[in-house]
């Protein structure tokens, strides 16, 4: 999905490029952003709840 390609420079570089597998990612990734974007404040309620918990309960 990432292509690497190690570049003779000094000092040496790396440069990476999507390929065209990975661009096929761009639009369920995006459908993922825009939920996480409509939830942030249920998402943000829960980590405050998790994070308030106490951790010997069960």
């Amino acid at each position: 999905m990432v292509e690497r390609r190690v570049l003779s420079s000094r000092p040496v570089a790396v440069e990476y490029r999507i390929t065209p597998l990975g661009k096929t990612l761009r639009q369920p990734v995006d459908v993922l952003l825009d939920w996480a974007d409509e939830h942030l404040g249920a998402i943000e309620a829960a980590r405050r709840a998790y994070d308030g918990a106490d951790p010997t309960a069960s």
